[in-house]
């Protein structure tokens, strides 16, 4: 099934615009959205937008919000967080927030590099050796590498891996992320590293990294150096016990364009013992929290 059709059930849309928050872990203030230079009247027409995606049975629910200068202007939430039991989509229930993992792990890993842990340049075998021996596919041929894979690579998808879906997630999901990095490396690189740009798995790469230059694993370090500071206390690889309800139902689109329950409360992977931690897309959030995350970074 195409990716597009194995998104959120909820379209998290997060407008964030340029954004100066005296103390990021406070609560956001309020305001009108002509204090900002905004229109009210402007932001209904993107409530109505919105809002059809539901209408028209393409999703199931959306939720956006907008910030800027350290204040709330538009909070919306529209539709329902289970369809079946119609529950109406509330202002802290939780999303799976995919690729949006990518960027509070990336930061995870430039905290270190502003703590001079690694160069951006520093081929990635310094840190991980089994990146030193790499095989790339040119057209039916399997060749060395003649570049070595950078850590800036990683970040900007420019290594040469390959990405991964949702099924081939689950194919490895008793992996920890060193199993994982070994097996990801076993397959020839798509392309010479630092010659093109892929989307890929490599922010799982970052993860990995990581945890071998803090000495931590991936959840407690990004716990204690950004959830814990930015006070998002609804963020997390593995769900609670005592936020199971709060859960949004995952829908993929059926064979007859129907919403169709693919994750929900009472199957949910999430409630279990989580071992691969997902650096590219394995997080649980709400929109509060990201915010949080997104004007401070």
């Amino acid at each position: 099934m195409l990716l597009k059709t194995l998104s959120n059930k909820v379209l998290l849309v997060l407008l964030l615009i340029t954004s100066i928050v005296s103390n990021a872990q406070s609560d956001f203030e309020v305001s009108s959205p002509e204090s900002q230079g905004f229109s009210s009247e402007k932001l209904m027409l993107l409530n109505q937008a919105m809002h059809s995606y539901v209408n028209d049975n393409e999703l199931s629910a959306i939720q956006t919000a907008i910030v800027k200068n350290g204040k709330l202007i538009h909070f919306d939430s529209y539709g329902s967080s289970d369809i079946s039991e119609n529950d109406p989509l509330e202002s802290d229930d939780i999303f799976r927030i995919a690729s949006m993992t990518k960027p509070i792990v990336s930061v995870g890993l430039m905290m270190l590099y502003e703590e001079g842990k690694f160069k951006l340049n520093d081929p990635v075998y310094k840190y991980i050796p089994e990146f030193k021996n790499l095989t790339v596919k040119k057209r039916k041929k399997i060749k060395p590498v003649k570049n070595h894979v950078k850590i800036i690579d990683l970040l900007r998808h420019s290594a040469g891996l390959n990405f991964k879906g949702p099924e081939d997630y689950r194919k490895v999901i008793n992996m920890n992320l060193e199993e994982y990095t070994k097996e990801s490396l076993k397959t020839p690189l798509k392309f010479e590293p630092g010659t093109t740009w892929w989307y890929s798995a490599s922010t799982d790469i970052c993860g990995y990294l990581i945890e071998v230059l803090s000495g931590q694993k991936l959840d407690d370090y990004l716990k204690d150096r950004i959830f814990d500071p930015l006070k998002m206390d609804d963020t997390s690889f593995e769900l609670p016990k005592n936020k199971i309800d709060r859960l949004t139902t995952l829908y993929v689109v059926g064979e007859k364009k129907e919403l169709v329950s693919f994750d929900n409360k009472s199957n949910s992977p999430f409630k279990d013992k989580v071992i691969l931690l997902n650096g590219s897309g394995g997080l649980l959030s709400t929109t509060n929290d990201y915010l949080k995350f997104s004007v401070c970074f």
